[in-house]
Order: C-alpha cells, then sequence, then structure tokens
C-alpha cells in the first residue's frame, strides 16, 4: 500500500499545540529571523583557566543530560582539567562538564591515578541524570588488571561512585573480546548500553561472522545480547531508547526482515521484548528504498526513528538527489521529509547526523543547504538547524553574538532529552563573548530558541 509522506506528533511536553498550523509556523518564522541565540550559547570545551582557551579541538559527537546540565564530549586538549598543558598527553580523552557548576571532569582517567591513560578514549554517551558515561576506549590501564584486547573496548563510569567498568568482556566475565568494540549508546538510567563489535565471544550462541553486529548489555545482569543473529552483512551505529527495549542501528544485511533486495545500508529496530527487527528506510510504496541509510535516532519510547538517507522513493516529493533528514513514526506507518526548504523546496545540499527530543517533537542536524532556514546567509557554509515538528519550522542554532551567521562550520549536534538544549562542535570563533582559541573546533550549547517561542501564552 502507498502511504503519504505525512506524521501527526503529539504536542510537545509543557507547550500548547496552537490551532492552524500555517499561523503557528508563520508566527514561529517570523519570531525566529530576529532572535538573537547567541545569548544563550555557552563555550562547553572550556579551560580549566578560561583566558587560555582549549589547547587542541575537539571530536564528534556531544551527548547531553536530559536537562542539558551535563555534557559528555571528546577533546585533545590537555589543560580542561589541568591547570597546564600536558605535552606528553597527546591522545583525545572523553570529558563532562557541568554546566550549572562550571566545572569539567575527566571521565577516562587511568586507574592508578596518573595524569593520563595510555591510548585514546572517544564517542561518550550519558545517562539522563549525568551520573553514567559510556564510552570507547584503546586503554589498557583504565581498570586494574585489563586483560589485553583486540583494539577498542566499551567502558561505563560512575561519576559519583568514580568507578570504572568494562563491559565488553568474553562469555568467561575475565578474557578480552576478540574483536572491536565500538559506538556505546546507553539507556536513560545508564542500566542498559548498545553497541557494534566485531567479536564473536560477547554473547551466548553467538559464532564468528566476521563483520561487525549489534549488541546490547545489560549491566543488572551481566548478560550481552546480539540483537543482529546470523545477519550477513555489517551492522554499525546503535541507538538504543530511554527504556532500553528498542534500538535503532543501520546495516548492510539483507537476511534482518523479508524482503530486503536493495543491497544497500538500512535503518533497522530491534524490539527487544519480541525479538522482531523492523525495516525503517522503507520506501513510500512498502519496498526496499533505493538509497543508503543510515545515522539513526530514536525518541525515548521507540516510536520515533530520525535518520539520513540517500534515497529518492522514502516520501513522495523528495526530488533533489542529495542526503537528507527524514523521520519515521513507527506506530503510523508513514515517514517525513525533516531537511525541506523554508519555502518547501527541495533542500539544495546533503543534511547529516540527526538527534531528536525524547517525545519527538523536536529535530536537530547538521547541513550544507542554504535554504532551510530563512535567515541562513552564509552560503553553502554547514549549519546546525532545529526542526519543530509541529509546525515544519527550521532554524539555525549556531549563531554569532550579533545574531548573524558565525565565522565558521557547525556540525556533529546532540539535543538534551527534553528538547530545550543543543550542543554542537563548531570552528566559530564569534559565538560568544571569549573564545580564546579562535578557530580550532569547540563544543557548544545553546538553548533550543523554541523555549522562547512556545510560551503559554502564545496563541
Amino acid at each position: 500500500m502507498r502511504r503519504k509522506p505525512v506524521m501527526t506528533l503529539p504536542p510537545p511536553r509543557g507547550r500548547k499545540r496552537v490551532p492552524g498550523s500555517t499561523a503557528r509556523a508563520a508566527a514561529l518564522a517570523a519570531c525566529l529571523a530576529g532572535a538573537p541565540a547567541a545569548a544563550d550559547t555557552v563555550l562547553v570545551s572550556v579551560a580549566l583557566d578560561p583566558a587560555d582557551g582549549g589547547n587542541d579541538h575537539v571530536l564528534p559527537t556531544p551527548s547531553l543530560s536530559a536537562d542539558g546540565r551535563f555534557i559528555a564530549f571528546t577533546s585533545w586538549a590537555s589543560n580542561l582539567t589541568d591547570p597546564m598543558p600536558n605535552p606528553n598527553d597527546n591522545q583525545p580523552d572523553v570529558y563532562v562538564r557541568d554546566l550549572l557548576l562550571g566545572t569539567t571532569v575527566r571521565v577516562s582517567d587511568p586507574a592508578d591515578g596518573g595524569d593520563y591513560a595510555n591510548a585514546r578514549s572517544t564517542s561518550p554517551s550519558i545517562s539522563a541524570n549525568g551520573r553514567i558515561v559510556a564510552f570507547v576506549s584503546h586503554a589498557s590501564d583504565l581498570i586494574p588488571d585489563d586483560p589485553p584486547g583486540f583494539g577498542s573496548d566499551i567502558y561505563v563510569r560512575d561519576l559519583d561512585a568514580g568507578v570504572i567498568e568494562r563491559i565488553t568482556l568474553a562469555l568467561d566475565g575475565t578474557s578480552a573480546p576478540d574483536g572491536a568494540s565500538s559506538s556505546p549508546d546507553l539507556s536513560a538510567d545508564g542500566s542498559m548500553i548498545a553497541f557494534h563489535s566485531a567479536a564473536s565471544d560477547l554473547a551466548a550462541g553467538d559464532a564468528q561472522d566476521n563483520h561487525d553486529d549489534i549488541f546490547v548489555h545489560d549491566r543488572a545482569t551481566g548478560t550481552t545480547t546480539k540483537l543482529t543473529p546470523n545477519a550477513d552483512f555489517f551492522s554499525h551505529a546503535p541507538a538504543i531508547s530511554a527504556d532500553g527495549e528498542h534500538v535503532a542501528f543501520h546495516s548492510r544485511a539483507t537476511n534482518l526482515v523479508a524482503g530486503d533486495v536493495n543491497g544497500r545500508d538500512d535503518v533497522f529496530v530491534r524490539h527487544l521484548a519480541s525479538a522482531t527487527t523492523e525495516l525503517v528506510s522503507v520506501a513510500d510504496d512498502g519496498g526496499s528504498s533505493d538509497g543508503h541509510s543510515d545515522s539513526a535516532a530514536i525518541s525515548a519510547s521507540g516510536r520515533y526513528v530520525v535518520f539520513t538517507s540517500s534515497a529518492s522513493d522514502l516520501v513522495a516529493d523528495d526530488g533533489n538527489a542529495f542526503t537528507d533528514v527524514f523521520v519515521r513514526d513507527l506506530e503510523t506507518g508513514t515517514t517525513t521529509l525533516v531537511s525541506r526548504g523554508h519555502d518547501g523546496a527541495p533542500a539544495d545540499e546533503h543534511s547529516y547526523n540527526p538527534c531528536i527530543s525524547d517525545d519527538g517533537s523536536i529535530i536537530a542536524f547538521h547541513s550544507d543547504a542554504s535554504n532551510l532556514a530563512v535567515d541562513d546567509a552564509n552560503g553553502s557554509g554547514r549549519d546546525v538547524f532545529v526542526h519543530d515538528v509541529a509546525s515544519g519550522v527550521t532554524w539555525r542554532a549556531n549563531r554569532a553574538l550579533d545574531g548573524g551567521n558565525g565565522d565558521g562550520i557547525a556540525e556533529n549536534c546532540g539535543l538534551s532529552g527534553d528538547g530545550r538544549r543543543l550542543a554542537f562542535e563548531s570552528t566559530s570563533a564569534d559565538l560568544v563573548e571569549s573564545d580564546p582559541n579562535g578557530a580550532v573546533s569547540d563544543i557548544f550549547r545553546t538553548d533550543v530558541a523554541g523555549d522562547r517561542i512556545f510560551a503559554d501564552d502564545f496563541d
């Protein structure tokens, strides 16, 4: 059956839905056109001495707590938690910034209390309350007597307890697995961790298949479950729902669902309770799509999945031949194009790396397009955009101090669960009053402009 590319979302929490979407969209666009968001932007990757600036660049992608107070990120800088840059610390580490207290802690600390770990740590994911952080590391000194591995492994740190535990262990519970692991994503309470791995000895009944698979680890029971059993090709980049019951990911496997015949990367969701897998990047006519799809993120309940795709047949009117951002409502079986021009025209360049709020009402992503927002005047420069699903309005998040365009690119964003805070990476030096390291890439956090627009008296 051919499905119309429309989607209906519940009203965003704490906001009034305004009758008449056209009037609401027009009012929102008018307000955003002059909204000086720079006053709400703060530097996250700040040095211990703020006058110094971080002495090196950050890496993708920041992860936020539910309220946006805590932000986990990766940086090459060695002066974020130390008074002076350490010339011997030449590997990236994982950090958490508390924006209420203005403090930064290094997550990837060695077990012996030394100055730095002996290898790189990246790719953090933080729990809803900001206490638990999962990350990837090549280091062998994060925990005592850490068994030597085959590359990267998944670790979790409890910031309150100050304890690091290794997640990726072989079935015997003590040995290193026989393959590398990456891309961890935490459930809201930090009890469940999804990741991908080339290892064949993490889960009972698994066998070596020479490609990456998706796994989920239950910290309470200590068990790891393979979510892509017997897959005939690789699977990557899982995103787990807040309750830990649904995991979105992309895969080139052809046997995860019946009728997947396009031979391309597709986005899927694994439902843990039913042990079933669902195709998300489905064509408008219900068949296989004609392009690659990846970069999935999932809402708290698992109902909405946002992703990127080069396919031209996910919705009826996608004709721009660029990678776009889409959102799929698994309850209604409908897909909506998100990265559309502000006038309804197709986007004039590629869009990437979407993220979604817990309730699915706010979607953010970065794009090279110049026609997504009415106030985007920097041509083909890469920017971060926020999309309000109910109104259909998209606006640019990386504003300079004067409300105009920043003097660098912005990309790789993360949203707080409540959808009110957005973090991103940028080389701009004019987003905040003081950015001492200039064009070196930093992490910034900004308030989502909708907080100022959707007031209780907005009608």
